[in-house]
């Protein structure tokens, strides 16, 4: 039996939180990250992981992440879903799949049930850049996105389908 080094792993979790807006719902200024195709989840996976990086504005200083996660206060009711956008710009070259640019399982042609996200919203997809929007989860409900791809193109036209990450929830009552 041998004694393997067993390194310490940090997540880092971008937690972008609801803000009051004068319409009544809760929502905030959309949050900006970037995304490029890290590498294979692992040998002869059929996904890449997605490396992440998000620009603090007050600071000038660009943070890689793990995992973006919308938080909502307790405030919300389910009648009255506050939302939170997040705009991702593909980096490399890469393109987003415009008719599927999300899916819950790695594959290039998912069916509308492994298609279904509850909580996120697709805004918009314009070549590299799309806009999700997390809707708020039910009162001490919290939803996370363990397998959530999404579906690219390369330069050449392949299907690329990247892993980044993403999850939301209410605070608990």
């Amino acid at each position: 039996m041998s004694n393997a080094a067993i390194k310490k792993i940090t997540m880092k979790i971008l937690e972008i939180l609801e803000g009051p807006s004068d319409t009544g719902s809760v929502t905030c200024d959309p949050v900006r990250v970037t995304l490029k195709k890290g590498a294979l989840a692992y040998p002869g996976a059929p996904f890449y992981l997605g490396l992440m990086r998000w620009k603090d504005e007050t600071t000038g200083k660009k943070r890689k992440v793990d995992i973006v996660q919308a938080v909502f206060s307790k405030e919300g009711t389910t009648g009255d879903l506050g939302r939170v956008d997040l705009k991702v710009h593909l980096k490399g070259g890469l393109k987003f799949n415009q008719a599927t640019p999300v899916s819950i399982v790695p594959v290039t042609n998912p069916t509308p049930e492994q298609q279904d996200l509850r909580f996120i919203e697709i805004v918009s997809v314009v070549g590299s850049d799309l806009t999700l929007s997390f809707l708020e989860p039910a009162e001490g409900q919290v939803v996370t996105y363990p397998v959530v791809y999404f579906l690219t193109k390369d330069a050449n036209g392949d299907d690329v389908i990247i892993d980044p990450g993403l999850g939301a929830m209410r605070i608990p009552p």
